[in-house]
């Protein structure tokens, strides 16, 4: 099962880029849509492989040094097959969303995801991780998120205009 990490078809947040902009100070909420069927064209129309079963994406860059407080995936439009998704890192490919089904309009969260990670402390950059089930994906649409707080506080980046750092 190969890794992508190009962003193709998805936007992918650039490594160690830091947190997005439109974050306060020390927190962030970082989220990626995946639309299966435009990143399936988009590999096809790159002459790249295709999507199989067991594929992993590579969805959102970590920072390092950063806290992960939660995680979560929501269905927001369904896959014609019994298509299912997990969430989690290249250490624990479903560390914070098991194998949970993307042809239902649901959500998940690690917060009460049985048996996942509710949180973990990035000491180095890594990236979070979509890890594609036993069926060719063909369709639907996916969004991850994650609750990303600066460690070490270290990051000067852009913040809201007249919002207060937390």
């Amino acid at each position: 099962m190969p890794t992508y990490n190009d962003g193709l078809g998805y936007n992918l947040n650039t490594p160690n880029a830091g947190y997005p902009a439109h974050t306060s100070f020390r927190e962030a909420i970082m989220e990626v849509t995946l639309d299966v069927a435009k990143i399936v064209a988009a590999r096809a129309a790159a002459n790249l492989t295709p999507l199989a079963a067991g594929d992993v994406l590579e969805v959102l860059a970590l920072p390092a040094q950063c806290a992960v407080l939660a995680v979560g995936l929501a269905v927001e439009e369904v896959s014609t097959g019994a298509l299912t998704v997990a969430v989690g890192d290249g250490i624990v490919p479903d560390g914070f969303i098991v194998a949970s089904p993307a042809n239902a309009a649901t959500s998940y969260s690690s917060i009460t995801e049985a048996g996942a990670v509710e949180q973990y402390y990035y000491k180095v950059a890594d990236t979070l991780d979509v890890t594609l089930g036993a069926i060719v994906p063909v369709d639907g649409v996916i969004r991850v998120w994650a609750k990303v707080v600066d460690g070490a506080g270290q990051v000067g980046v852009s913040y809201v205009p007249g919002a207060t750092p937390s």
